[in-house]
């Protein structure tokens, strides 16, 4: 198929594409904090969501619509496993259209994440291939959906709403060599196709948080264990994500960041995040759990406006509760 040709292509042009990004030193895509900074927030963060052993269904060939909804029957979203090595992404070539757990199966040596990106009508998935090898980030034409980030050997899932059409799937973060995943072959394009299913609903027992500019609207103290949010960015124009800290008693989210919340991007030393969902797209909505012990915590957002470039928690995108 057209779609497999595009994908095999880039393999090609990533290959050659990551002597020149070694050879120049190249960073993180202009509309994104730098990959060594976003590595740097979650590299010591401790998993949230229970490892799972799973083996990823790599369709060869468009199946049937008959086929699709019958496997799809039920009220539960569809899972659809994608695994991650240091050098590529398994995944299915198709998906049906519709709720969509994808669960990030990382059998790679260091910490993996992916974000996931829908591409516009007259673009394709080359073209967002060489947009970030380029550096560059595809916000216009390819708004992201949403990532995740896990652990080697760990896994991760998040749900989100998969509409007809074509997708991309990257890790565009860098290792301890600095050299960004997506030239080392960390990438994947896939095709969302119909589905007759039935629809199936959002977790109605979500907590239901709003993406602002720049706030987190729905926050509030909790139950100990695990909580699912149901995540809408509400912004017209800007990414949003939601990451959480934990906070010592009486300690303020303000006086975690410190000095960092009023220093450009990179500079200071970064809180540590755990339970992040990143990359939230305008108009976009996801649902993440997250498993809480009891005590205090603050919710941030790590992603930084592009003007003057400072994080978005130094905007008011901050927010504290308690566990209890």
């Amino acid at each position: 198929m057209q779609l497999r040709f595009r994908v095999r292509l880039f393999v090609l042009i990533a290959g050659l594409v990551s002597l020149l990004i070694v050879a120049c030193g190249g960073d993180a895509p202009s509309a994104a904090p730098s990959a060594a900074t976003t590595s740097t927030v979650v590299a010591t963060a401790a998993p949230t969501v229970v490892v799972v052993a799973v083996t990823p269904t790599v369709v060869n060939e468009e199946p049937a619509a008959s086929s699709i909804s019958a496997g799809l029957a039920g009220s539960e979203p569809a899972m659809v496993t994608f695994k991650v090595t240091d050098r590529s992404i398994e995944a299915p070539e198709f998906i049906p259209a519709g709720l969509t757990t994808i669960r990030l199966e990382n059998a790679g040596s260091v910490q993996h994440s992916m974000v996931v990106f829908d591409i516009d009508d007259g673009h394709t998935v080359g073209d967002v291939a060489l947009e970030l090898t380029g550096q560059n980030w595809p916000e216009a034409w390819a708004p992201s959906v949403g990532q995740i980030t896990a652990e080697a050997g760990e896994t991760s899932e998040w749900t989100i709403l998969l509409k007809q059409g074509l997708y991309a799937a990257t890790d565009w973060t860098s290792g301890p060599d600095l050299i960004p995943h997506v030239a080392r072959g960390v990438f994947t394009g896939f095709e969302v196709i119909a589905s007759e299913s039935s629809a199936v609903a959002w977790d109605s027992g979500a907590v239901e948080i709003g993406l602002l500019d720049f706030a987190f609207a729905g926050i509030k103290d909790l139950t100990a264990g695990r909580t699912t949010f149901h995540v809408v960015n509400k912004s017209d124009v800007q990414d949003h994500e939601m990451a959480f800290v934990r906070l010592e008693d009486g300690q303020s989210v303000g006086e975690l960041l410190g000095n960092y919340r009023v220093s450009p991007v990179g500079e200071g030393e970064s809180p540590e995040a755990f339970g992040r969902i990143g990359w939230v797209g305008p108009g976009q909505e996801v649902e993440y759990s997250v498993d809480f012990d009891a005590g205090r915590y603050g919710v941030i957002c790590l992603l930084p406006d592009s003007h003057p470039g400072t994080p978005h928690w130094n905007l008011g995108m901050l927010g504290e509760f308690t566990v209890e």
